[in-house]
């Protein structure tokens, strides 16, 4: 079966090529950029197994480890297909991916066995060599000192061991779910020589470069035990002379000191003896001692250029107790931070020492944000102030107190690594130890900032409720007025309604009845005259046409005046213009009577443009009048105009009246006298004609 499959590859595998480039050896996938990897593309690898890595849950297939003559590859498998052993010579075909946390993977869905071979031997190589090369997926051995053993945090199948030689430390780690803490604890502190392979591929944790991966605690041999007592082990001396490399490298030392302060819930100073401080990093899963204990503490010598620091360190009470520290010296932020010419410069021989300052408070951490730091304002420098150990010293404290504050100086510094000869200082903090560091030598006054933008903001606050309520009262006074405006013009139309009804009462009254009067009146003379003398009823009968006429001009004028759109017009000459218009066809006539209607009311504008029409009909109709001038102004005893023409003329002492049926001008004196002014009408044969009126009221 092994064969067929083998032949049927090989058949394959031409086919396979012709569509896309393939990969075949284990140089050629790892030189694959990460876009490349999510192509997809094939490959075909030959070579021998040297580790086969277990996996932690059962149903899932281990990951295997190929190696072959340009180097070694890791191949990733799914469920169901076969699993080597370490030796065995394979052929793997498969495509390469990307997992759950975007890391390449080369993942085989066919493999077979085509042969065995001796296991290959693991790379002998030194920490450093592993964690500054290039050794992915290479079956690697080392040595080095555990520092610490865990059970991972992220995955508890997976446990982790790190391994440290000088200032260098690896990562290790196996899957074993069944393995006891005690037995990680057991293993801090002993040297050992470990094998594994060394992968950069590390899940979840992307960025923690090269580890080892191991099958299990059968990968480690201890070289030499880590000692049943872990404080079993040399006194840190005072040494002087000494490199950082030969620091990293003296391996588990123990100090006996006194705390002195406590942060950050894993470092501590310790105060030893002879004066000397040394800062103090814990290892995990291991709380701080309290402030003021006499602790021993064992772990591994670091150095920051300035002085011994420990770490990975585990710690016990101790008796007797030492000595307090000495009480605290006045200093100023200046000294501490700045030289003469006001430049930074860190002074490192205040650290550990319990220095007091002076300042102002700028900022103070809230009860419930633990690890915060409060900020101490000296003028022209700020100081972190860190409450660690005493979280609730500022409970009742305002900022922009001015305290005096006494602590600890921390000069905070990175630890020296060989990639890293020069170790930055990042800062100086004080850290207070209890409620009696804190003196407040002032409060700030009730007026402060922040009281003048409470003040502002309520001002505004009362502000915007007047605008707001400024502004309903203007809706609803708005709305108010809109309906009484509208009840003032509904009451103003009826009024317009009756003073149009009484003012066409008059009119009709004033015309038309006088007319249909007169007309009744002719009518019954001329069945009089009809009885007596049947010849003489001609006269009646014409007097009764010509009154029936003046109705029926006296009835269209009226209704023209309900149509027409002259009171609406801003002057009275554009008001005659209109009224004048349908009547005077080709004549020429000039108006002058640049009178506001406004300064009028609306009966003596309407009696003015009757007056006018009815001079203007005459002066066309029986005056042949090809031209007519109208002018006339609004003077301080009232308004005076006068219309004139060039018609035939006539003698106004012998002109027809209410006899011959010729009603017109008659009409027009009514109505000049009914607007209590005077009417004068001048004129002679072939001399045209001119009517005057004078001191019309404007008001009747």
């Amino acid at each position: 079966m092994k064969a067929l499959l083998t032949i049927l590859l090989c058949l394959l595998l031409p086919a396979a090529e012709a569509h896309a480039p393939l990969l075949r050896t284990a140089a050629e996938v790892n030189a694959l950029s990460d876009d490349e990897f999510a192509s997809g593309i094939p490959f075909v690898i030959e070579g021998t197994v040297s580790f086969v890595t277990k996996m932690p849950a059962p149903g899932f297939n281990p990951n295997v480890t190929v190696q072959d003559g340009t180097g070694a590859v890791t191949l990733f498998s799914v469920r169901g297909r076969p699993v080597p052993t370490t030796g065995d010579i394979i052929r793997a075909t498969g495509t390469t991916s990307f997992d759950t946390f975007s890391q390449p993977h080369a993942d085989y869905t066919n493999l077979v066995r085509i042969g065995h071979a001796a296991v290959p031997k693991p790379e002998v190589l030194s920490l450093s060599e592993l964690l500054h090369g290039d050794y992915n997926h290479r079956l690697v051995e080392t040595s080095g000192t555990i520092a610490d053993a865990f059970r991972d945090e992220i995955d508890h199948r997976y446990n982790y061991l790190l391994l440290k030689h000088g200032s260098e430390i690896l990562p290790a780690a196996f899957p074993d779910p069944n393995v006891s803490e005690a037995s990680l604890q057991a293993l801090i502190g002993a040297k050992v020589n470990i094998n594994g392979i060394c992968l950069f591929t590390s899940g979840a944790r992307g960025f923690l470069g090269p580890r080892l991966e191991l099958t299990g605690l059968n990968a480690i041999r201890v070289m030499r035990p880590a000692p049943s007592d872990p404080f079993d082990a040399p006194m840190l001396e005072d040494i002087h002379r000494i490199n950082p490399a030969a620091v990293a490298n003296m391996g588990r030392r123990v100090i006996v000191g006194r705390v002195i302060a406590v942060w950050n819930g894993n470092r501590f100073i310790l105060k030893t003896a002879d004066g000397r401080f040394l800062r103090i990093t814990l290892a995990r899963r291991h709380s701080p001692p309290a402030y003021g204990e006499t602790v021993r503490v064992v772990g591994f010598p670091e150095t920051d250029l300035f002085r011994i620091n420990i770490s990975e360190a585990i710690w016990r009470r101790e008796d007797p107790a030492l000595p307090p520290e000495d009480p605290p010296q006045p200093c100023t932020a200046s000294a501490l931070l700045m030289d003469a010419s006001g430049r930074q410069q860190f002074r490192p021989r205040y650290f550990g020492h319990t220095l007091k300052l002076k300042g102002q408070l700028r900022d103070i951490p809230e009860p419930n944000r633990p690890k915060a730091h409060a900020l101490l304002d000296c003028g022209n420098v700020i100081i972190p102030v860190n409450t660690d150990m005493c979280p609730d010293v500022f409970r009742d404290v305002a900022p922009g107190c001015t305290v005096e504050l006494s602590g600890i100086c921390l000069m905070e510094t990175e630890n020296w690594r060989s990639d890293a000869p020069f170790p930055r200082i990042t800062g100086m903090t004080l850290i207070m130890r209890t409620p009696s560091d804190l003196t407040i030598l002032s409060r700030p006054p009730w007026w402060t900032p922040l009281c003048l933008s409470v003040v502002i903001g309520a001002l505004l606050v009362i502000l915007g409720g007047i605008f707001i309520w400024n502004r309903m009262l203007n809706r609803l006074v708005e709305r108010r007025s809109r309906a009484l405006m509208k009840e003032q013009v509904a009451h103003a139309g009826a009024d317009l309604k009756v003073e149009e009804r009484t003012r066409l009462a008059v009119e009709l009254h004033d015309t038309l009845a006088q007319n249909l009067t007169g007309i009744a009146l002719q009518i019954d003379a001329t069945q009089m005259a009809a009885e007596e003398d049947p010849n003489s009823v001609m006269p009646y009968l014409e007097m009764a046409r010509r009154k029936m006429q003046s109705c029926r001009e006296n009835l269209r004028n009226c209704l023209w005046d309900l149509r027409s759109g002259a009171f609406e017009e801003k002057t009275l000459a554009e008001a005659i213009r209109r009224t004048i218009a349908p009547h005077i066809g080709t004549t020429d006539v000039h108006v002058d009577m640049d009178v506001p209607c406004r300064k009028l009311s609306d009966n003596t504008i309407h009696a003015v443009l009757c007056i006018i029409r009815e001079l203007v009909i005459n002066a066309i109709r029986h005056g042949k009048a090809s031209l007519i001038g109208i002018s006339g102004q609004l003077e301080s005893d009232g308004l005076s105009f006068s219309v004139s023409d060039n018609g035939v003329g006539f003698d106004p002492t012998t002109r027809p009246g209410l006899s011959e049926g010729h009603f017109g001008l008659q009409g027009v004196s009514e109505r000049a006298r009914r607007l209590g002014g005077t009417f004068e009408i001048t004129s002679k044969p072939s001399q045209g004609a001119t009517a005057t009126f004078s001191h019309l009221s404007p008001d009747v």
